[in-house]
């Protein structure tokens, strides 16, 4: 009885002992949070385009159809902040209006203004960093009667001093705590107008508002080295014309029922990675992933 006893208490006191080391580790930093300041140290007077600014395809997109299609992320928003993602291109449908995050038709299950809570949390944790947010209206709008373009701005004058609505490319202490506005979505005022003259899955040249934008958005594949030949290509572009502000998608699918973003993220992304870790050519501008990780942080913002 006095061994049984004893074996109890000692495999209790174990319990406690690992218990304790289980907290105790939970408060350790984790190895994500050295890229929750990585613009801490680049003086304010660099230009937000001639940064390479790590960014995500379909930010919000962590819902699939039975695996299959409509999932570009496994981060929430609050993740890809630390590690680093600083540019997020963020799809809404308006129903009833209410904004929600969807890809296609896919239901997000996630609210924008849920999403912007966790950037704000963000930026009042960590404001040295700067954030831009391209917002699309992914589909029409349903039962709403007040427009997508309408609600889009009215929650950004709601927190004014978060955002930078300006029609201007802004150097990094301008965009300092605050979010910078692409507007892809029709009617829009304020913000860099990206709606009109965008193309479907090409690559191409636009000027709005006075800015010139050098975009890479072949999505709709047929190789998927292709795919990564213009990414590097558009990387040279961008290290060769600084006064541009270059849009790099490195997402995509094959055309066909049988493929996802997730097959050619599975090609694509380890290829960057290593790219980046050989000291080729260095980007500015916004380079977009899906699946985006902390293999690619590490790789882009060491």
């Amino acid at each position: 009885m006095k061994k049984k006893t004893a074996y109890i208490i000692g495999l209790s006191l174990l319990a406690v002992s690992l218990t304790s080391f289980a907290i105790s580790v939970s408060h350790f930093p984790l190895k994500e949070e050295k890229f929750a300041e990585w613009m801490e140290n680049i003086t304010n007077e660099t230009l937000i385009n001639q940064i390479l600014l790590p960014g995500t395809h379909d930010s919000g997109a962590t819902v699939s159809i039975y695996d299959v299609s409509g999932k570009c992320q496994d981060l929430t928003i609050e993740e890809q902040l630390n590690l680093g993602v600083r540019f997020f291109d963020v799809r809404v449908k308006n129903i009833e209006n209410q904004l929600f995050i969807y890809h296609s038709f896919i239901n997000q299950e996630l609210l924008y203004e849920s999403l912007l809570d966790d950037v704000y949390a963000f930026l009042d944790s960590h404001p040295s960093e700067a954030i831009i947010f391209s917002i699309k209206e992914e589909s029409e709008p349903r039962g709403a009667s007040v427009a997508t373009s309408e609600l889009i701005e009215q929650i950004c004058y709601r927190n004014l001093s978060r955002w930078y609505l300006e029609k201007d490319i802004p150097n990094l202490g301008e965009l300092r705590g605050k979010i910078m506005l692409l507007s892809r979505y029709d009617n829009n005022s304020v913000g860099l107008n990206l709606y009109d003259n965008w193309e479907d899955s090409s690559t191409f040249d636009l000027n709005n508002d006075g800015v010139n934008f050098h975009v890479q958005d072949e999505y709709r594949l047929n190789n998927n080295q292709l795919k990564y030949q213009s990414i590097v290509k558009c990387i040279e572009y961008s290290s060769q014309a600084p006064n541009v502000f270059t849009i790099n998608f490195c997402s995509g699918y094959i055309d066909n029922i049988f493929t996802n973003a997730l097959t050619t993220s599975q090609y694509i992304n380890p290829l960057m990675i290593d790219y980046f870790k050989n000291d080729n050519t260095k980007p500015s501008g916004i380079m977009l992933f899906d699946f985006y990780s902390l293999d690619i942080a590490e790789a882009i913002l060491g």
